[in-house]
């Protein structure tokens, strides 16, 4: 027992060096799980030889060393490759070669798990962990979503969608599901790429593809010189914009105009059965309602275009940042209000930061 627990005590030495590395999860995981162990048998051994007992010394070390033992193995040629070369040695099992033929066929670039760039590929903002899907396809038109959608139909292949690949649950990028990134879709390469403004409506409407960021919407703006209407957007401009409208969409002008969703008045998406419908509020309505802000999950479908009505300027937003201590909040806020005479329609105050300053 004295050498098991000798063993524990120079394993723990060792827990210190291993944590303070860039170890990959599942090395540092099982790391943990032994000290754990470890640190059981050192207690209930102490607990034990207090009490004069010694029979059982011995069946502890044995149980935690199994315990132990049976995480190693199971794990183990996977904690050693991510370990010393930070690679995942799981086989991802590519999609069928007739899939990758048929994208061929539409001209969908698609890359596989034998190819150098998957690793890039298949990253995930959110993910905890490694993700490993069975390919990821770059449609570069909205039409080509739906041939992309067609050949995963023909494999079987389940389906997950990325744009600008903020999806902090990682739903963007899963394990064993073809990815369909849709980013290229909004490159101002053609017409049908490129935002465009509809000004014989009454508020003007922008109709943006499935690629488009937050970036793209603001330039499509410029582009076509609309000064008297603005396109509710959020904060960070490489978002992607439907996704960000489909799970409420939270701005600086949030307040004043609302969530970036209700001023969506129409979603065009391309069912999985390979059909096109346009959802609005006259058609689809159920749909439609899921859409504004329930986050599109499990769709049925992609959505390939996305119509915003903008918004009038009827007044200026402007976006103040201060940096303050905590003790003078109330004299800052009086003062804000005297800039601006008092309160408005629409005046927001985030309040944030750490330590002794507010920001």
């Amino acid at each position: 027992m004295g050498r098991f627990l000798t063993g524990c005590f120079f394993f723990l030495d060792l827990v210190a060096v291993v944590r303070t590395t860039s170890a990959p999860l599942s090395f540092r995981i099982l790391v943990t799980y032994t000290v754990v162990q470890c640190e059981k048998s050192v207690d209930m051994s102490r607990f034990l030889d207090a009490r004069g007992v010694t029979v059982a010394t011995s069946a502890l070390a044995v149980l935690a060393l199994a315990l132990a033992a049976a995480v190693a193995a199971a794990v183990l040629t996977r904690t050693l490759a991510l370990a010393l070369t930070g690679t995942p040695v799981r086989p991802t099992a590519g999609p069928p070669s007739d899939f990758a033929a048929c994208l061929s066929g539409f001209n969908v670039p698609v890359v596989l798990p034998t190819d150098a760039g998957y690793a890039a590929a298949s990253a995930s903002l959110g993910a905890k962990s490694p993700r490993h899907p069975i390919a990821v396809a770059y449609p570069p038109t909205p039409r080509s979503i739906a041939d992309t959608i067609t050949c995963a139909l023909r494999s079987n292949l389940p389906m997950t969608v990325r744009n600008g690949g903020h999806s902090f649950q990682g739903d963007s990028v899963r394990s064993d599901h073809l990815v369909v990134d849709v980013s290229n879709t909004c490159d101002g390469t053609t017409p049908d790429t490129t935002p465009s403004v509809d000004r014989s409506q009454t508020p003007p409407t922008l109709t943006i593809t499935a690629g488009c960021l937050h970036a793209d919407v603001l330039y499509a703006l410029q582009r076509n010189n609309v000064t008297d209407h603005f396109a509710m957007t959020g904060g960070m401009p490489l978002v992607g914009y439907v996704g960000w409208a489909m799970g409420g969409g939270f701005g600086n002008t949030t307040p004043a105009a609302g969530l970036g969703c209700d001023h969506i008045i129409n979603w065009r998406i391309v069912l999985f059965n390979g059909t096109s419908i346009d959802v609005n509020a006259e058609t689809h309505v159920g749909l439609f309602e899921s859409l504004c802000g329930g986050g599109g999950t499990d769709l049925g479908g992609v959505v390939t275009h996305a119509t915003i009505r903008m918004t009038p300027h009827d007044d200026v937003y402007t976006r103040i940042i201060l940096s303050y201590p905590h003790h003078a909040l109330p004299r800052v806020l009086n003062r804000l209000q005297t800039l601006v005479g008092g309160p408005r329609r629409g005046s927001m105050v985030p309040l944030g930061g750490h330590g002794p300053t507010v920001r």
